[in-house]
């Protein structure tokens, strides 16, 4: 008796033994055509489940090899299928979330700012021309205090306090360091 007709009897012996005989070859063919190997795992197991289910006509299939190369490569279309239609329904529900998300990051963005204008309309007259001058005009400290006819140590100490304040008030308001930090 024949390896392949002891198959077809219900032998699983027989069947392993073919199975790590055809392995190799039925997985590269399938690795070439996925080229992700747990998928081409997957596909394999599959792919000899189907085999195992037509075991009784395996003895008369003259070219086996394509035969099961055939079985698996159908296999990997089914899944390369279903990763396209897994990939288009996450497409789709992708820009309802990110819509959703830049919705609440603005939100969030908006209120930081009126939290921040408060801050600042809150400051000393002087420090809050001080840091609007280095904030909105980007004027260095040295510039500043030329401009103003102060101390250079003066104007960074003022400027250091200001922005200590700004961080206490957004902190105390439940604004996050990383947006903040955009901000000042």
């Amino acid at each position: 008796m024949t390896l392949l007709e002891r198959i077809g009897d219900g032998d699983e012996q027989a069947f392993a033994v073919f199975f790590r005989e055809m392995a190799p070859v039925v997985r590269a063919h399938i690795r070439c055509i996925l080229q992700d190997d747990e998928e081409a795992l997957e596909v394999l197991q599959e792919t000899f489940i189907r085999v195992w289910l037509q075991r009784d006509k395996l003895a008369a299939i003259e070219h086996l090899t394509a035969y099961i190369k055939q079985i698996a490569a159908r296999q990997c279309f089914t899944v390369m299928q279903q990763n396209t239609l897994r990939k288009k329904r996450l497409e789709e529900h992708i820009p309802v979330a990110v819509v959703n998300n830049e919705g609440e990051h603005l939100l969030s963005y908006k209120e930081s700012q009126k939290v921040l204008h408060e801050a600042v309309a809150d400051l000393p007259a002087q420090r809050k021309q001080i840091y609007l001058l280095s904030r909105s005009k980007g004027m260095s400290t040295l510039e500043i205090a030329s401009e103003l006819n102060l101390s250079h140590s003066y104007v960074r100490n003022a400027l250091s306090t200001a922005q200590q304040f700004i961080r206490e008030r957004l902190r105390k308001a439940g604004k996050h360091l990383p947006v903040i930090l955009l901000m000042l």
